[in-house]
């Protein structure tokens, strides 16, 4: 047995036991064999035993290797492993490396596998999963036959793969995926990934060179896209870097990134990595009315849990929301219904205008904000506008900004 990996416990006030996974092979003395196994242990933290080992995955004509297992928080017991497959017989349809995905809990259940990449004509490798319960992030090496042959025996490739995944009771879902820092050869090598718990939609990928013996990081925003990316450590010339992980640290907010350093003396290091701060937002401009903003969730582009909030609406006034990209400030004279006084403070028309949201009824209406990926920094502006109590007359709010970062 080796190539173990161990599963996270969320829950530090109620800690339950955990899933070790790791790869077997048969035989009287050890010996990579062409018909490696999966399997899995629970271990009972609070007495410190091992219970006995299960198959999650073998085939007499397949060979099943490098195991990771996601995390759990919600108690349901059921966690998410990975792991390479390669046929070693016609009997297979697996003719080079594919991930396959299962879902087991701890009393040793386990679903049929979702195989990812069986038509992509290179290898899939090496996978590393973050995330908890039914929602993870997948990352994995991807390595042309041609540059590393038929059945590789190291795990370095040309390019990372990332997917996003939910688990539906029954399937894993998609729900973003991408590749990262394509190569022209077989050179990088992934360390792994973790997922930001305050957010829920960012996840860090950590990687190294081979050529450069840099170590790198990408941050990933909900459909796992890149949003930043950054060099860890460069190497000096005269040492190599080896092994790697990367794990979200709750209590800090930031994340962990591990590796060794081999040089003269051996070394090994962590890291640590923070988001951008985003300026807070900000009120501004003149407002005829007592209704006010809030935001919720990050100001990070790649979050998808965001949301913006208008409170102080009379009951059942009808109301909607302007954004747009830059801040004006125009009174408001002609209008009719518009109460005297009022200002337009977000452009309503021309190319700062980004629209207006659906119209919704008081005291208060709220939006779910998403912030994709390919956003650049900017900042946003939201006016609110709504009608009084009786529905007779229009006011308007003050500007309420919000700036993102990435």
């Amino acid at each position: 047995a080796w190539r173990p990996d161990v599963s996270t416990e969320y829950d530090a006030f109620a800690p339950r036991s955990l899933v070790v996974v790791f790869q077997t092979e048969d035989g009287v003395t050890f010996s990579h064999s062409l018909t490696s196994e999966i399997r899995g242990v629970v271990v009972d933290v609070t007495n410190e035993t091992a219970g006995s080992p299960f198959l999650i995955a073998e085939s007499a004509d397949e060979d099943c290797e490098l195991p990771s297992v996601g995390g759990n928080e919600s108690g349901n017991g059921w966690f998410t492993v990975g792991y390479q497959v390669i046929g070693n017989s016609a009997q297979s349809m697996h003719v080079d490396c594919n991930v396959q995905l299962r879902r087991v809990d701890r009393s040793g259940a386990v679903t049929p596998p979702r195989t990812l990449g069986a038509t992509s004509n290179e290898h899939e490798l090496a996978p590393r999963i973050g995330g908890f319960d039914d929602d993870i992030v997948l990352a994995f090496m991807r390595a042309r036959p041609a540059d590393v042959g038929p059945r590789p025996a190291n795990v370095n490739g040309h390019a990372i793969g990332t997917m996003a995944l939910h688990w539906d009771g029954a399937n894993f879902l998609t729900r973003g995926s991408a590749s990262h820092d394509p190569q022209q050869n077989a050179r990088l090598v992934l360390a792994g990934i973790d997922v930001d718990r305050a957010t829920g939609s960012h996840s860090v990928l950590s990687f190294r060179s081979i050529v450069t013996k840099n170590v790198y990081l990408r941050v990933l925003g909900y459909h796992t896209y890149q949003v930043r990316a950054e060099t860890v450590y460069v190497s000096p010339g005269n040492e190599t870097t080896a092994a790697g992980a990367v794990a979200y640290d709750r209590p800090t907010g930031e994340f962990l990134i591990a590796y060794a350093r081999n040089g003269a003396l051996g070394s090994s290091a962590i890291d640590r990595y923070e988001h951008v701060t985003a300026p807070a937002p900000s009120a501004g401009g003149a407002g005829c009315s007592a209704a006010a903003f809030s935001w919720s969730g990050s100001q990070l582009i790649g979050d998808e849990n965001c949301r913006i909030r208008l409170d102080g609406l009379p009951g059942g006034a009808l109301a909607t929301v302007l954004i747009g990209l830059a801040p004006i400030n125009q009174l408001i004279v002609g209008v009719p219904q518009v109460q005297p006084g009022c200002f337009l403070n977000v452009p309503n028309m021309g190319p700062s205008a980004l629209g207006t949201l659906p119209f919704a009824f008081g005291p208060t209406v709220s939006y779910d904000i998403d912030l994709p990926e390919q956003l650049p920094p900017m900042t946003l502006y939201f006016q609110g506008v709504h009608f009084d109590a009786g529905n007779v007359s229009v006011l308007t709010t003050q500007r309420f900004a919000v700036p993102l970062v990435k």
